[in-house]
């Protein structure tokens, strides 16, 4: 059964962190209604701090926590809501500090993006200052989609590529600069051709043609010859897959990694 909607208004008591932990604590539904959302919005900055405060809360993480564990998620999305600069290093923090499959760090990537330029120059530095895999994906993931176009973003997408050329083909077609086809072409002529018996093996491949052709770039002959290669393996291994038994001795929960190995959520990859 769906909770009941609490009281919007507030008590003559009621202070606005008061108010805002009330809203962001109900049970029984992930999000909040348009009501309760315009709530707190209406608070301003007078929400910014408890917001803040419930964000970097990870005793609010779990499922059994309360609020259901969606308390950081609507936290992050209600900041993005308004604009508030002053979260940029706190959900830099949150970002750090979660798993990159949770929801509380992928509402705090959307809001990050939300914030306008202010937050290009810490997601800069972060950026540059991480060796850490997981948060260099996430960050490249925003500075993809920040909509600023900054020779210090197409510099630090073309210094991941070789990284991570699967996911760094996408941020540069999400980043819109024909700049950086030079780029794409050489890490594409790099890739080799994976031969091994994987349905999603070559994915970087296919990404990074599809990200060249994304940007108004043109596949060389060899490219395309590389192209249809691929083709042709994946054609053969889902062939063979589909005459092989699928094993399900255990249920995948739509949020759990993809036991395909790409590093999406089932959800959003196989189980889509």
């Amino acid at each position: 059964m769906q909770a009941e909607s609490p009281s919007l208004v507030p008590s003559s008591s009621e202070t606005p962190e008061q108010l805002v932990r009330r809203l962001l604590l109900i049970e029984g539904r992930r999000h909040l209604n348009r009501e309760e959302r315009r709530a707190v919005l209406a608070l301003g900055a007078e929400a910014v701090p408890p917001l803040i405060a419930m964000l970097t809360d990870a005793s609010l993480q779990p499922e059994d926590s309360p609020g259901d564990g969606y308390a950081r998620e609507r936290a992050a999305s209600l900041l993005g809501d308004l604009g508030a600069v002053e979260a940029i290093e706190p959900m830099l923090d949150v970002l750090r500090t979660t798993d990159g499959l949770t929801a509380t760090h992928e509402a705090v990537l959307e809001a990050i993006v939300r914030l306008g330029p202010a937050v290009l120059e810490p997601v800069l530095l972060a950026y540059a200052g991480s060796t850490d895999p997981k948060l260099r994906f996430s960050l490249a993931s925003a500075l993809s989609r920040m909509g600023h176009h900054d020779p210090r973003i197409l510099s630090a997408l073309v210094e991941y590529l070789p990284e991570n050329p699967d996911h760094g083909a996408g941020c540069l077609a999400d980043y819109g600069d024909p700049a950086a086809l030079p780029a794409l072409h050489a890490a594409l002529a790099a890739q080799p051709v994976d031969r091994s018996p994987s349905l999603l093996g070559n994915h970087e491949i296919i990404e990074l043609c599809a990200a060249i052709e994304d940007l108004g770039g043109t596949l060389a002959p060899s490219q395309e010859a590389k192209r249809a290669q691929v083709d042709a393996l994946r054609e053969r291994q889902r062939a063979e897959l589909f005459r092989t038994p699928v094993q399900r001795n255990s249920k995948i929960g739509r949020n759990d990694p993809c036991p395909c190995g790409s590093g999406k959520k089932y959800k959003k990859c196989c189980g889509a």
